[in-house]
């Protein structure tokens, strides 16, 4: 079963499988991101990496610079890799083992994903 996740300022989903949300919901204007528990992309962490206080601020120092196509968060841990280049799910090391997660920016809004094989895909709108 999906979840809706409040979190102050953003709102995150679970992804079941076809991409869908259960249940159906009209998606507000903001800023979107598909989010992958597999892994990010070796070796393409372009821009400054930062310890940070959580997902949120990570995203929004991505969101703060138009170069920046995705971000990683360190799984527990409160570390953040941006990418200029990192930016298609098949670049990514798509390991459920791997320390961290993968958010790719979604600027025309949600439209599907990939599926991740043994992970979960999360879409996050910051509002």
């Amino acid at each position: 079963a999906q979840s809706n996740i409040e979190e102050g300022d953003s709102y995150l989903w679970r992804l079941g499988m076809g991409g869908r949300i259960s249940p159906p919901i009209e998606f507000p204007a903001g800023n979107y991101y598909v989010g992958y528990n597999t892994g990010g992309c070796m070796g393409r962490n372009e821009l400054p990496s930062i310890n940070v206080k959580n997902m949120l601020d990570c995203a929004m120092l991505c969101e703060a610079d138009a170069s920046c196509v995705s971000f990683e968060y360190k799984k527990g841990g409160e570390w953040c890799q941006r990418s200029t280049t990192c930016s298609d799910f098949s670049l990514t090391v798509n390991n459920i083992a791997d320390t961290y997660s993968v958010y790719f920016k979604a600027p025309n809004g949600y439209n599907g994903y990939v599926s991740s094989g043994s992970g979960n895909a999360y879409l996050w709108l910051i509002n």
